[in-house]
């Protein structure tokens, strides 16, 4: 009898530890049939014991018609991977930091969240909203902590910790100016000419008056929130709302008291008043493909991408230098939530993400056959009688979500683009500040009331819709009754440390 019931203890034991975990083989791929086995390489996590949870990747974007289906199939993929399941969480655009922030304030449950340095990741960390990743990255990151360039991963840092994982794209930046090429071919317009913003006046400003009388409906110059001032990359910004480090003097200075910056802020405020920018210049969120001319940040195939999206062809230009800067390699990250109740998934996901191929292009094209087609081993094109705007599933979000390295190609684009991306990186002049962080911790109080401030003013200056002498004027006596003189020395004190440390 009691060997009977010793017998039954050990199977009733032996069901409960089958049924407690699921062990994790991530050697063996289950790819859909034709894809490699390179392409579903492990994670790390051979022979651990995970109970399935569901963690959530949040992030700026439009939510797509086909998010469920492409969830399932990412689930699907995950089970025999990390044994997770990811709930897709975009939050448009223009509510997008809104809504973080009151969660994160709220303490309600995130995992995965997009930051970056101009999207409040510093104040964030000052917070103590996201989770220190050195110890989870080591654990279980080993590969994606390989493959990343040096500067991407020293870049965020604060206080030799990083606090969130950056993209692995180019890690340098040029001002560009992008056009329909439809309409300089009309106009045999020789856009080459434009190098710097010393040529908007002389060279850019006729092309605009051009399509202003020829082309009813087309915007002239297009902005989208930002503006003409984005081409002042001379400096280098520290921390967020006010203050910009000026290799030239090595001095932490007030942009808008430049004469580089106050020659655009004029320029935009003569094209606003000739009628070349569109009149929602102040809330527009997007792109349109009704413009002859905009700003964006160039890279290399950054025309093809947009020449996607938009529907209409697009040719792009770099104006002035290529620089790689804290700013370039924290543009584009994901953070894990200090509310999340599992960070190591979070991170298993995330290594995955990085050196999965098959993974990384079902989250950002969606399944093969349905949202795309395979014209080569690596490039792709929409089914037919599909476009970018008909797609139910077209996120375009390639640059948030880890390695683009591992992405597909669309049939637009170079298939050289990965070897141009990295000509672009060794191209790149190396900013003085990189690997800088500014704690803003001791000027919180100050850093808010300027950034109300500048909310008031920069925009309007930016696409020309307030005076910028007059402006300029209100907004620096604005700023330096709300404490903007403390954050500037606090800022010059912390880069002089900085620098005479790096040395």
């Amino acid at each position: 009898m009691k060997k009977i019931v010793t017998i039954m203890l050990v199977i009733i034991l032996t069901l409960s530890m089958t049924a407690c975990g699921k062990k994790v083989d991530t050697k063996e791929s289950n790819a859909p049939s034709g894809q490699s086995n390179e392409q579903t390489k492990d994670s790390g996590t051979e022979g651990e014991e995970l109970e399935h949870v569901t963690i959530k990747l949040t992030y700026p974007g439009s939510p797509q018609k086909d998010e469920v289906m492409v969830e399932e199939a990412i689930n699907e993929y995950l089970k025999d991977k990390i044994n997770a399941s990811i709930d897709l969480d975009p939050i448009e655009w223009s509510a997008y930091l809104e809504k973080t922030n009151l969660m994160m304030a709220t303490g309600d449950e995130l995992d995965m969240l997009f930051t970056a340095s101009w999207y409040e990741y510093y104040t964030n960390v000052s917070k103590k909203a996201f989770v220190p990743l050195n110890d989870l990255i080591d654990t279980y990151a080993p590969k994606t902590k390989e493959l990343l360039h040096p500067a991407l991963f020293e870049g965020p840092k604060v206080n030799n910790e990083l606090y969130a994982l950056p993209t692995n794209k180019e890690i340098a930046s040029a001002r560009g100016l992008f056009f329909r090429k439809d309409l300089v071919d009309k106009y045999n317009f020789d856009i080459s000419k434009i190098k710097s913003m010393d040529d908007f006046e002389p060279i850019l400003e006729p092309m605009l008056e051009v399509i202003k009388e020829n082309e009813p409906g087309i915007y002239p110059y297009y902005c989208n929130g930002m503006g003409l001032p984005q081409f002042n990359n001379l400096n280098d910004a520290v921390g967020s709302t006010l203050g910009v480090y000026n290799p030239r003097t090595g001095k932490i200075e007030y942009g808008e008291e430049q004469p580089e910056h106050m020659a655009m802020l004029k320029l935009a405020y003569k094209w606003n008043n000739k009628g070349y920018i569109n009149e929602d210049a102040i809330t527009a969120q997007e792109s349109v493909p009704n413009m002859f001319a905009t700003y964006m940040n160039y890279k290399p195939g950054k025309d093809a991408e947009m020449s996607t999206q938009l529907g209409v062809e697009l040719i792009g230009i770099p104006i002035g230098k290529i620089k790689t800067t804290t700013e370039d390699v924290t543009g584009s990250m994901i953070a894990i939530s200090r509310t999340s109740k599992n960070p190591e998934r979070c991170m298993m996901f995330l290594e995955l993400l990085n050196t999965d191929k098959f993974l990384n292009n079902l989250l950002n094209f969606g399944i093969e056959d349905v949202h795309y087609v395979k014209v080569k081993e690596n490039v792709i094109d929409f089914p037919e009688g599909v476009t970018a705007q008909t797609s139910r599933y077209y996120p375009s979000s390639q640059w948030m979500f880890q390695n683009q390295f591992l992405n597909y190609l669309r049939v637009q684009e170079a298939e050289d683009k990965w070897e141009q991306f990295k000509a672009f990186n060794e191209a790149a002049e190396q900013s003085p500040l990189l690997g800088f962080s500014f704690d803003s911790s001791s000027v919180k109080s100050e850093i808010a009331a300027c950034k109300n401030v500048g909310d008031e003013f920069s925009t309007s200056l930016a696409v020309g819709v307030m005076e910028p002498e007059e402006g300029v004027k209100k907004y620096l006596e604005k700023v330096k009754a709300n404490g903007s003189e403390k954050i500037i020395a606090e800022k010059q004190r912390q880069v002089d440390e900085f620098l005479a440390n790096k040395k």
